[in-house]
C-alpha cells in the first residue's frame, strides 16, 4: 500500500507529527518534543513569511504555515505537501488559450485524493 504524506506538523513542546492522505491517519515522527531551537532553524531555512503567515519552498508546490504567539514568535509550523495531478491539463487545455487565470475549487484533499489514487 502506498501512503502519501499530506502534512508535517512541528508545534513547540509537542511531538512532531506526519499526517497522511486517506485513512492512513497520523504518526509521530520521534519521541522527543519540538524545541524552539528547531523552529528557529526551520524558520531560517524557509525565509520570510507573508502577512498571512504562509511561505512556500522554491521550486515545489509545498506550503508552510506559521502559528505565532501573542508576542509574534513562531511557535508552530505546518508543511502542507503539494502534489501535481497528472493528466488534468487535458480537461482545461482549451481554457488556457484565453490567457486568463483559472481557479480550481474543491473540498480539501477529497477530489485531488481521488484523482491521485486513480493515477496509482
Amino acid at each position: 500500500m502506498v501512503t502519501h504524506v499530506s502534512n508535517v506538523i512541528l508545534d513547540l513542546g509537542r511531538l512532531p507529527e506526519a499526517r497522511y492522505l486517506g485513512d492512513s491517519g497520523e504518526q509521530y515522527l520521534r519521541d522527543t518534543e519540538v524545541s524552539m531551537k528547531e523552529l528557529e532553524f526551520a524558520q531560517n531555512a524557509i525565509g520570510e513569511f507573508g502577512a498571512d503567515n504562509r511561505a512556500g519552498i522554491t521550486g515545489t508546490l509545498h506550503r508552510i504555515s506559521a502559528i505565532r504567539s501573542r508576542k509574534g514568535e513562531i511557535i508552530g509550523l505546518t508543511c502542507r505537501v503539494g502534489r501535481a495531478v497528472r493528466g488534468s491539463i487535458d480537461m482545461v487545455r482549451d481554457l488556457l488559450d484565453f490567457g486568463k487565470s483559472i481557479l480550481f475549487v474543491g473540498r480539501p484533499y477529497r477530489e485531488r485524493e481521488d484523482q491521485d489514487s486513480d493515477q496509482l
